[in-house]
């Protein structure tokens, strides 16, 4: 069994554990004096710039999974009904692959959803004297959907790969 295995069990629990991990020595970074924040209103505008890119990505992965089911439906091939002269894409269709691939991007959608929804209420919560907390979420933010975006690619990869061996 691969790590990539063990990471696409709980993938959305491992990014999660990553981005708290770096938010926490942030804060204890800035607390120390080891880093200084930026300005309030770059943090501010970083907090946006997260935002809009997380919905952005939510709404590329949405697509991707709505093409995927439309594909599904206009399949016809069943897994009793697969044969060896069918194509590795109706044999993907047919298998526990294809929702296996739609849950994984559907709990990307899922994170990147709830990175905007948590940085537009942080923008809209916090003050500017306590805005150095913005840069523990910009940073745990974009971790969370820098693996978010890296699963969704080594995912369709993985489709290119098995339509490459057909």
């Amino acid at each position: 069994m691969s790590i990539l295995d063990y990471y696409f069990r709980r993938q959305i629990l491992y990014d999660y554990i990553a981005g708290g991990v770096m938010a926490a020595y942030l804060v204890w970074a800035n607390y120390k004096g080891i880093v200084i924040p930026p300005s309030s209103d770059l943090l501010y505008s970083m907090v946006s710039d997260l935002a809009t890119v997380s919905l952005t990505l939510a709404g590329f992965l949405l697509t991707l999974v709505t093409v995927l089911i439309s594909f599904k439906s206009a399949n016809k091939v069943d897994r009793e009904d697969v044969k060896e002269t069918d194509t590795v894409f109706d044999i993907f269709f047919a298998s526990a692959l294809y929702f296996e691939t739609i849950r994984h991007l559907k709990s990307g959608i899922k994170s990147l959803v709830f990175v905007a929804v948590l940085g537009y209420s942080l923008k809209l919560c916090i003050t500017k004297p306590n805005s150095g907390y913005l840069l523990s979420f910009n940073v745990a933010g974009l971790a969370i959907v820098v693996f978010t975006l890296a699963r969704g690619i080594t995912i369709l990869s993985q489709i290119v790969n098995m339509q490459r061996h057909d």
